[in-house]
């Protein structure tokens, strides 16, 4: 499993990470490339997307992604691409304000907890 949604890997990164398992005959990698703390995703359908990642030029192009999974379908290797949504809204709001209901009343502490982590979330 790869989890770049806390841990950015530049793509030669990603590559590396698919010649390993193939060469021991694994064949899937679990991408976990979304979650609540980051979307480094560059979202043709979405553009706005990309501002829930750590930072605006550590994010992944649709091509970037469709080259990573031709990367791993030559060696064999396939990619389980994870995109969370849903619960794990927190990036997907700073993007999109008006399609997430806002509870911080109902649950204070999980609000503090992710604005903590979040400078944007504090204003600064």
């Amino acid at each position: 499993m790869v989890d770049t949604a806390r841990h950015f890997l530049p793509l030669n990164a990603l590559r590396r990470q698919i010649d390993g398992p193939s060469f021991s005959r694994m064949n899937v990698l679990h991408w976990h490339i979304t979650d609540a703390q980051s979307t480094p995703y560059d979202s043709v359908a979405f553009p706005k997307l990309k501002q829930g990642a750590f930072h605006p030029g550590l994010t992944y192009t649709a091509a970037d992604i469709a080259g990573v999974v031709e990367y791993a379908r030559v060696r064999g290797v396939q990619v389980l691409l994870e995109v969370d949504m849903l619960g794990h809204n927190y990036a997907f709001a700073i993007a999109c304000p008006e399609l997430i209901v806002n509870c911080t009343a109902m649950y204070p502490l999980e609000t503090e907890f992710w604005c903590s982590s979040h400078a944007r979330c504090r204003g600064t």
